[in-house]
């Protein structure tokens, strides 16, 4: 008996991806190694990230013995008499990552998938998000290795970490990545990323969108010397980045405050208003290779209305917790206290105070000397805690605002839409709480040399290119007929979607349990499978899968 689940899907998308074939075009199978196996590397491969999708776990100790549990359906998946489990040996899976991980063979593997991608699905290749992120494991660290000590959200600091840079399109699909030692600093690596994308697609002229670490001026300078374009917001050090420097500006003639509107329904009258973009052109000039290039940009000062809403309201949750705060630095004598025996002390410690909050500035406090009595010592003390309102009403008028830059033109990117193209940015994240979390489950690492650790997450990557790319294929679908899907909410059968994640769909398949029964009839074997709902079958057919898919699991062709 075998409980199928998701399984027959995921081997026939990856079939239809060519996954095998393209995989073993450029990893390639040694001659020893098809003496000693059934499959080639290719399909190992495929195998592999089968097992990866559904049980979420990387861990190669774990795969021969899924492999036993599933003979039939993974035979007829590959379209082959038999995998053998020992083709799944802890040795060849590292030897398959260790080839994996070589740069050309990465870089070839990228090219080829993006190519058979664009066979399946349209992709947009006109704009691409970049960011990196980290992902740890319980590793010593390697000075001449990837697995180091470095920065990390969270303060996740006391671990060893591995960095992942990555470029994805507008629609959330990763075209290109890249793994770096965990201690490398984050801005020096979006050149080398922009030099791959390049290559990829093969033309200039495109936009890249990324967070302030694509904001320093070498990088802006070199994408606008290649007639590239970039969208980013600048980093905070940068004294341009303060909205409070451009509020009092006044606009270019002829110019006025853009509004962004946000539809909320299927009808044009059916939107609320966003925010509004003001915008203001400036020439930049930097040096590149000891040549000077100059190139025209807009300042964006972009106003969210929900970003404004929210930040008035942490703000007044902060002014409320560093007021508490600061009127208990100076409690009355006792012991245990701490006291204060000048003014600069106190004056440092209501600063970080306030610093702590991110409330600097926005209080007026009184400090006096209080006279010790006998043995004690005079002290400083805090008499008086007000809000500056001058200062609070000059800091409020600022929520809400950000700062872009971008090289590309009004009439390629008009402000409200490189606001709405800048919010865009979140798909890149997603691409990393799929690859870190469930149900590829990178973090933490289970596997030790840099070899290993570099090829797994190239590999872990293919996952999501899968999870994204079936995602979008029926998200196509079902837009094209009209027909949101219900059913894929545990405990909520009639909640429908018309853009169902690849996790929920697949979730789906295991609730259905399909099961496929083998029982003895004469000298063989009559195989079973438990009914498929209709939903199944419709999720098959929006795929273009054949929707007997399951039913083939027990044919004798």
């Amino acid at each position: 008996m075998e409980w199928v689940d998701d399984l027959p899907l995921l081997l026939a998308f990856l079939k239809r991806l060519q996954v095998d074939t393209l995989l073993e075009a450029t990893v390639g199978t040694p001659g020893n190694t098809l003496r000693q196996n059934v499959l080639s590397n290719g399909q190992a491969l495929l195998v592999w990230l089968a097992f990866v999708l559904t049980q979420g776990d990387h861990r190669k100790v774990t795969v021969a013995e899924w492999v036993a549990r599933f003979p039939r359906t993974l035979a007829r998946g590959l379209g082959v008499p038999v995998v053998p489990p020992s083709d799944f040996s802890d040795d060849r899976l590292s030897t398959l990552l260790d080839r994996l991980q070589r740069l050309g063979a990465w870089e070839a593997v990228e090219a080829a998938w993006l190519a058979r991608t664009l066979q399946v699905y349209a992709l947009p290749l006109d704009r691409f998000h970049l960011d990196s992120t980290s992902t740890w494991g319980f590793h010593a660290p390697d000075a001449d290795g990837v697995m180091r000590f470095g920065h990390a959200k969270g303060g996740a600091a006391a671990r060893t970490q591995v960095k992942l840079m990555a470029a994805a399109t507008r629609t959330g699909h990763l075209v290109a990545c890249t793994v770096w030692p965990g201690d490398a600093a984050d801005p020096p690596l979006y050149g080398p990323m922009i030099a791959r994308v390049r290559r990829l697609v093969g033309r200039h002229g495109l936009l890249y969108v990324g967070d302030s670490k694509l904001s320093p001026l070498a990088t802006r300078a070199e994408l606008a010397a290649a007639g590239d374009y970039y969208l980013t917001p600048l980093a905070k050090p940068n004294a341009e980045a303060d909205p409070a420097g451009w509020l009092p500006r006044p606009l270019p003639e002829g110019t006025a405050t853009a509004l962004v509107w946000r539809a909320t329904g299927p009808q044009p009258p059916e939107q609320e208003l966003l925010g509004g973009v003001l915008a203001y052109p400036v020439t930049r000039t930097a040096g590149i290779d000891g040549q000077p290039v100059t190139w025209a940009e807009r300042v964006l000062l972009v106003y969210a209305c929900p970003s404004a809403a929210r930040q008035e309201e942490m703000l007044q949750t902060h002014l409320a917790e560093a007021c508490g705060q600061l009127r208990r630095l100076t409690p009355p004598r006792r012991p245990g206290q701490r006291q204060f025996a000048t003014e600069a002390a106190l004056r440092a410690a209501i600063d970080a105070v306030q610093m702590k909050a991110k409330v600097s500035g926005l209080f007026t406090v009184s400090v006096a000397v209080e006279p010790g009595t006998g043995r004690l010592p005079d002290r400083y003390v805090i008499t008086a805690v007000a809000v500056n309102a001058a200062a609070l009403a000059a800091y409020q008028q600022t929520l809400g605002y950000r700062v872009l830059v971008t090289n590309a033109p009004g009439a390629r990117l008009p402000g409200p839409q490189a606001m709405l193209t800048y919010r865009d940015e979140y798909v890149i994240e997603r691409d990393f709480h799929l690859v870190k979390d469930a149900p590829l489950g990178l973090s933490p690492l289970y596997v030790q040399t840099p070899a290993q650790i570099t090829g797994l997450t190239y590999f872990l990557t293919l996952g999501v290119r899968v999870l994204t790319l079936l995602a979008s294929t029926l998200a196509e679908a079902l837009q094209t007929a009209k027909v949101p899907l219900a059913g894929l909410y545990p405990g909520l059968p009639t909640k429908t979607t018309a853009q169902p994640t690849a996790v929920r769909v697949l979730q789906a398949f295991v609730r259905a349990e399909p099961t496929l029964l083998g029982l003895p009839q004469g000298d063989g074997v009559t195989w079973h499978l438990t009914p498929l709902p209709p939903l199944l079958r419709d999720i098959l057919r929006y795929l273009q899968l054949p929707e007997n898919l399951y039913e083939q699991l027990i044919t004798d062709s």
